[in-house]
């Protein structure tokens, strides 16, 4: 059973683009979301939240 999955997401931000993103997190495993300074993480996990 998957905690989080997402299926072919695509979101355009001034000049950060995801395009086509699948995953899937299953329920009780651990994860980590690593990129450079400026890379989109944070906007990327508001935009899961339905916050961006």
């Amino acid at each position: 059973m998957n905690a989080i999955e997402v299926s072919n997401l695509t979101k355009v931000y001034k000049t950060f683009r995801l395009d086509n993103v699948s995953f899937n997190v299953q329920i009780g495993r651990i994860v980590g979301f690593i990129g450079r300074n400026g890379a989109g993480k944070t906007t990327t996990i508001k935009y899961f939240r339905r916050d961006g």
